[in-house]
Parts: structure tokens; C-alpha cells; sequence
């Protein structure tokens, strides 16, 4: 499928500002598995797909944050996607340019499979008035984001990629 129209979903930029944005609410000096931040990213692009996953009941107030960041970022009737896992892998390219650059400013270490976040990256003054600014008008979303959906496990049934059925779990050595 071909698209005319500009998405931020597939713009590597924008995906470095929602890597950094994401990790602003990461515990710090945690390592993060990469596949569980490509889930974080595609729900930070399309918050609204969050009422598809299924509620992970082995932490606290999941549900009830996952319902309230749906009702606070409703689908609109411009925000039609294909397939959610098409659009998934779309994301790839994007999310490994984006790592890379990270990685490549020393922000990041990264391994093939997670990723640490080392520093604060070294952005322009104004950028990060945009990144602080973005981080305080959706701190809902990227709290949930950073610590809740980041935190579920990524392997097997009950896992993240099966709750959010955007990746293969049956074959995962558990």
C-alpha cells in the first residue's frame, strides 16, 4: 500500500522525539528490551489501539490507566489504519534508524535485542523545551507507556507481544 500522506509513525525524526519523550518516563538505568519499546512506540503513535490490548492483571490499576489514556485519546475519523501489524513492521525501518542514532550520539547502549538509556541526549535548548513541553501535556500516556506497558513481560501467552497481538509468541522459549 501506498501512501501520499506525511505519517509520523514512519519518520525516523519523529521516532527519535518519541524514543526520548518514551524514556523520560523509564526507570532509570533500565535495560529495555527493544521489541517491548517498538509496542511502547506504536501505542505512543496510536494511543487509541490501546482499547485492543488485553489488561495485563498482575499490576495494579493497568486497566483502569489503559481505559483512561483511551477516552483521552479517542479515535478520530482520520486516524484509520490498514492492519495494525502491517503497520507494525512499517515501523521497523523507522525505529532501528532512530535506535541507531542514539546509539551513534552516545545516549544509548544498545544490544541486538534491549537498550539502556545512558544520558539525557545532547539536544538544542529548544528541542528539549519541546520534548518537556510534549512530556507535560501527555504525561498520562507516557507514564503508562514508560512504566506499566514497558514492564509486562515480552515473552509467551500473556505476554506483550500476545496482548497486544502485534507480534508471534508461540514460538518464544519461555
Amino acid at each position: 500500500m501506498f501512501s501520499l500522506t506525511y505519517s509520523a509513525a514512519y519518520d525516523p525524526y519523529h521516532t527519535v522525539f518519541r524514543f526520548v519523550a518514551l524514556f523520560e518516563h523509564v526507570e532509570e538505568g533500565s535495560v529495555v528490551d527493544f521489541e517491548s519499546l517498538r509496542i511502547a512506540d506504536f501505542y505512543h503513535a496510536f494511543p487509541w489501539l490501546l482499547r485492543d490490548f488485553s489488561a495485563y492483571a498482575k499490576m495494579p490499576g493497568f486497566l483502569k490507566d489503559k481505559n483512561a489514556i483511551v477516552k483521552k485519546y479517542p479515535q478520530t475519523r482520520f486516524d484509520r489504519l490498514p492492519d495494525k501489524r502491517l503497520v507494525f513492521r512499517r515501523m521497523l525501518a523507522s525505529q532501528f534508524a532512530a535506535r541507531t542514532a542514539l546509539v551513534q550520539s552516545g545516549s544509548w547502549t544498545a544490544s541486538e535485542e534491549s537498550i539502556e538509556a545512558v544520558t539525557r541526549p545532547a539536544f538544542n535548548s529548544e528541542m528539549m523545551e519541546a520534548i518537556r513541553r510534549y512530556n507535560s501535556e501527555n504525561n498520562t500516556l507516557l507514564g503508562f507507556l514508560g512504566n506499566k506497558l514497558i514492564s509486562v513481560p515480552i515473552f509467551g501467552p500473556g505476554g506483550l507481544k500476545d496482548r497486544s497481538g502485534l507480534g508471534e509468541f508461540r514460538y518464544d522459549i519461555v
